[in-house]
């Protein structure tokens, strides 16, 4: 995506800069009525990439700014006007062991594991799966739409009849907007 004659041009941003992240947001929630779908893709990257930045200053003062970027993008997100969907990719953590996984968004800062609860921001977290089907023996794919104890994962309760459906963006979309607009 770029910017011509201050307009957004394509479909496919890549910075690595929150208030430009925030700012394209903004513009595409103001004057693009006609995107219904932004997927920030892989907002780890945005955490991990500031750590590198920063890595030779001194101080626990970077990682408080680093924290607050990282929060304060994901409410700017609940700004942007009504029947825009944000997609947020993000990688998971085993907080626990081999024999008790518990799972969590990742973050790379102390911060945003004790004072806030990342998770507890969404209404739904979906977590994509790798497995080894019992028939053919191959890897496959598939999203999780609730818990099963051991992790955040969660939808609203009716929302998804299935626990385990097709690692399909739309389709998860489309279900959870038909179950909130009550179609």
């Amino acid at each position: 995506m770029a910017i011509k004659d201050k307009k957004l041009i394509g479909n496919w941003y890549v910075r690595n800069n929150y208030t430009k992240i925030e700012n394209v947001l903004h513009m595409i929630s103001d004057s693009r009525q006609d995107i219904k779908v932004i997927v920030l893709d892989d907002l780890n990257y945005l955490l991990s990439n500031e750590t590198f930045e920063n890595a030779s200053i001194k101080g626990y003062d970077k990682f408080v700014t680093m924290a607050k970027n990282y929060y304060d993008l994901l409410a700017e997100c609940q700004l942007l006007r009504d029947d825009l969907t944000i997609v947020v990719i993000s990688h998971i953590e085993n907080f626990g062991t081999e024999l008790d996984p518990q799972y969590r968004l990742w973050t790379t800062g102390k911060m945003l594991i004790n004072q806030i609860n990342l998770d507890g921001l969404f209404s739904y977290i979906i977590y994509s799966e790798r497995y080894v089907d019992d028939v053919d023996g191959e890897v496959h794919y598939r999203f999780k739409t609730r818990t099963d104890g051991n992790d955040t994962c969660r939808s609203v309760a009716g929302c998804f009849d299935e626990k385990y459906i097709e690692p399909d963006m739309k389709l998860v979309i489309d279900t959870i907007n038909a179950f909130e607009n009550e179609d």
